[in-house]
């Protein structure tokens, strides 16, 4: 369950809102009894990091036969499907 605060109670003692996130509760921010914003604990991100996928890609091998099939493709006349005179 969500604890509630008022942005008033917000302003006046963040740190505990923030204490509770910590603790990993989420806190809901009212103004006039309507919810407003969430404050929920923060996630590290997932993924690799640009260095990772730099280094993930330096180590794969690229298909012998793809710069072949890149090169047909590209040579054929190509047109958009999706427009108006398809």
């Amino acid at each position: 369950m969500a604890r509630e605060l008022t942005l008033r109670e917000l302003r006046q003692n963040p740190t505990s809102a923030i204490d509770a996130v910590e603790d990993g509760e989420v806190v809901v921010i009212t103004r006039r009894n309507r919810p407003v914003a969430d404050l929920v604990p923060h996630r590290r991100r997932r993924g690799a990091t640009p260095d990772e996928f730099a280094a993930l890609l330096a180590r794969t091998t690229v298909d012998d036969g793809w710069a072949e099939e890149l090169a047909h493709q590209r040579s054929g006349e190509s047109r958009d499907h999706w427009g108006d005179d398809a």
